[in-house]
């Protein structure tokens, strides 16, 4: 059976997909990892798992006042795809990226939605004294990390989704294996995870 991990990363419109696009592949079993696990054991056809968790989280909540607490994000998106290749080991990853700056940006406002007090600067600063670490966004490392892992990936970036979706949607399908695609709605703003439900 061919499996798709889709590795939703944070701040990609991971949730967007998994609500607006993904649910309207054909021929394609969707079992997205917030919900029930049904959706592994239902069809005989092409499986694609997606799951926000798979990429970490780049903090936690912490403590009796419930302060936020950095992660070791990159570590955590290390183990969590050794342990996706042990259940499916021949899978193939899709991956969605963002650039750097528009990253950061989309974290420090999501951070301070959750309650983070911190200053921009203190949040991120390129010499590593910050809250997030420059390590953590280094997209060519998880890239890496994903190839060491896994034979196929399929990288896509938010500016492909924002600005050609029907070719992304076309070639996201043609990688997870299905068949056509129902119609797709435009969805509207996300809300974006909550790291700490």
């Amino acid at each position: 059976m061919q499996v798709t991990v889709h590795v939703g990363m944070h701040k990609v419109a991971t949730t967007f997909l998994q609500r607006q696009v993904f649910p309207h592949f054909r021929e394609v079993n969707l079992a997205i990892l917030d919900s029930t696990v049904d959706e592994l054991f239902d069809g005989d056809g092409p499986l694609l798992i997606s799951a926000e968790q798979i990429g970490g989280v780049p903090w936690r909540r912490e403590g009796v006042v419930g302060r936020l607490h950095p992660t070791d994000w990159m570590q955590m998106f290390r183990d969590r795809l050794r342990r996706v290749k042990k259940v499916f080991p021949n899978a193939s990853i899709t991956l969605g990226v963002r650039p750097h700056l528009d990253l950061i940006r989309s974290l420090y406002s999501q951070f301070l939605k959750e309650g983070g007090t911190i200053g921009v600067k203190g949040f991120f600063s390129l010499r590593g004294e910050s809250f997030l670490s420059p390590q953590d966004l280094r997209m060519s490392k998880r890239v890496q990390i994903i190839l060491d892992n896994f034979d196929d990936l399929f990288l896509y970036t938010l500016e492909d989704l924002k600005v050609r979706p029907g070719e992304l949607y076309d070639c996201l399908l043609d990688f997870t294996g299905g068949t056509s695609i129902g119609r797709i709605g435009s969805g509207g703003k996300n809300s974006g995870l909550d790291t700490n439900p």
